[in-house]
């Protein structure tokens, strides 16, 4: 098994047997291989990520981001790229702070602000008095 890890961005490198994924790739790729103008053969890698049960079954907004969020192999390693250990000159504050600024269109379809219920807003309320 292998995961997602800046070095591999750092050192060049080609899975053994595996073609590289590229953004022509994925663009061209298809469920139904007859269709599909690319061959992709191996999957995007697992992002791990965690939260307690309770926030996110109390959080509908906090539940679709976590549902949401994923990221290409190919998007991945270019972040990495950018990170110390994957050849770039930033530490992972930087890189994150940068992919957020540049990457608007990618994750923002992840946020959702759901307004509170009026009951859940007099609750509040009630508290603060």
């Amino acid at each position: 098994m292998s995961g997602p890890d800046a070095s591999l961005s750092k050192t060049p490198s080609t899975p053994l047997a595996l073609p590289p994924r590229t953004v022509w790739c994925e663009d061209t790729e298809n469920d139904d291989p007859t269709l599909s103008g690319g061959n992709c053969t191996y999957n995007d890698p697992v992002l791990y990520k965690t939260a307690r049960d309770a926030d996110i079954e109390a959080r509908p907004d906090l539940k679709r981001l976590f549902d949401s969020i994923t990221l290409s192999a190919v998007k991945l390693q270019a972040l990495m790229a950018n990170h110390y250990s994957g050849g770039g000159t930033q530490n992972v504050w930087n890189v994150s702070c940068q992919w957020v600024r540049d990457n608007q269109d990618i994750w923002k379809p992840w946020i959702v602000n759901t307004p509170p219920t009026p009951a859940a807003s007099s609750s509040a309320i009630g508290l603060i008095a």
